[in-house]
This record gives C-alpha cells, sequence and structure tokens, in this order.
C-alpha cells in the first residue's frame, strides 16, 4: 500500500490564506473555523487536523506574517547600496503593501491587544521589534561604515525610524480623506536620516 502523500506544504498556506481574508472581513472574536473553512474549500475537521483551535491558528498567521516583513527587510537591505536608498526602498514596499491591504490593517491593532492579554503573542511581537530593529540598525551601521552617516547611537535611530513608521499609519489608519502614507512615512524617516548624515561623504 502506498503512503497518503503529505500535503500539509499546500494546505496551510490554503488554510492561512483563508484565514486572512475571513478574520479580515469578521474580525478575530466574530470569525468562525466554519467559515475559514468554508473560505479555503476545506472541511471544518481538515482545518483541525492542522490548527488544534482558532487561538492557534490566529497565532499561527502572526507568526507568518512576522517572519515574512523580516524576510523582506532582509531582501530589500540586499538590493540597494546606501542607507538612503535602501530605507527609501523599505518604506515603499511597506506602505504599498498597507495602502493595497488596507481592509486587513485593522488586524494589526487587534493582533497588538490580543498580544496585552496573551504571553506567547506578546513574546512574539517583542521577538519581531527586537529583530526589526537590529536589521534596520545594521543598515544604519553600514552607513556609517561607508561615510554616508556620521557615528551614531544606531539602535536609537533605528527605533525613530521604526516609530515613525508605525506611529503613522496608526494616524493615517484614522485619516480622512487618506493622504500617501509613503509620502508621510518617507518624509519623517527621511528627516531622521538628515539628522545622522555626514557632511562630508566619503567619494
Amino acid at each position: 500500500m502506498c503512503a497518503r502523500p503529505n500535503v500539509s506544504e499546500q494546505r496551510i498556506p490554503q488554510i492561512l490564506e483563508a484565514a486572512l481574508r475571513i478574520f479580515g472581513e469578521q474580525g478575530l472574536t466574530e470569525a468562525r473555523m466554519e467559515d475559514i473553512a468554508e473560505a479555503a474549500g476545506l472541511s471544518k475537521a481538515t482545518i483541525y487536523l492542522y490548527f488544534d483551535s482558532k487561538d492557534v491558528l490566529i497565532e499561527k498567521l502572526l507568526f507568518s506574517y512576522l517572519d515574512q516583513t523580516l524576510a523582506a527587510l532582509g531582501e530589500v537591505s540586499t538590493e540597494h547600496d546606501t542607507t538612503r536608498s535602501t530605507l527609501k526602498a523599505w518604506v515603499s514596499r511597506f506602505t504599498t503593501e498597507l495602502e493595497e491591504n488596507i481592509g486587513y490593517t485593522h488586524l494589526g491593532l487587534e493582533f497588538l491587544s490580543l498580544a496585552a492579554r496573551k504571553t506567547e503573542l506578546r513574546a512574539a511581537l517583542t521577538s519581531y521589534y527586537t529583530k526589526y530593529s537590529e536589521l534596520i540598525a545594521q543598515i544604519l551601521q553600514d552607513g556609517t561604515e561607508s561615510g554616508e552617516l556620521d557615528r551614531h547611537d544606531t539602535a536609537t535611530v533605528a527605533s525613530a525610524i521604526i516609530a515613525s513608521c508605525e506611529g503613522m499609519h496608526l494616524i493615517w489608519l484614522m485619516a480622512e480623506p487618506k493622504p500617501s502614507l509613503n509620502v508621510q512615512i518617507w518624509a519623517m524617516v527621511e528627516t531622521t536620516l538628515n539628522a545622522v548624515a555626514t557632511s562630508n561623504p566619503k567619494s
């Protein structure tokens, strides 16, 4: 008898995509596993083969998103030669994704609220922001070593840049009509970079 094929690599992304859509439409609290199963074209029993509960599915969805975000920043950092061009490309990618998926952006607020009550989610977000800050700090350090930026506390500047992105995103969510998120965030990041840019860049 042939062994049953392992379809986890296809099923899990299929379920996560459906979960993102349903959570985006209904919210984390109101969404039901039955709705996610229907959206994924699977039975509820099949969903439970991969995720023991809705809470486990929510955690996996959050972890997957955070991993993808960090991977995207890592990719951008290898594609550009200067700190300014790298961060500008990252802001563009970050804001484009948010603007194209505005229907899902409120999920970020729900995740934050949930993390305030759940230790594992809070630990995941803390780990994410630590890694996020370290990646930005490394980009800044590369700029310092190349002579593009003056010597400075890269961790502090990285925190300022991340705060600019996250804070402006929240303000943008509430704004009507909505301005260009890319323009708003890049203006703040560029101002931060200008504050630490060297006045005598190396040739």
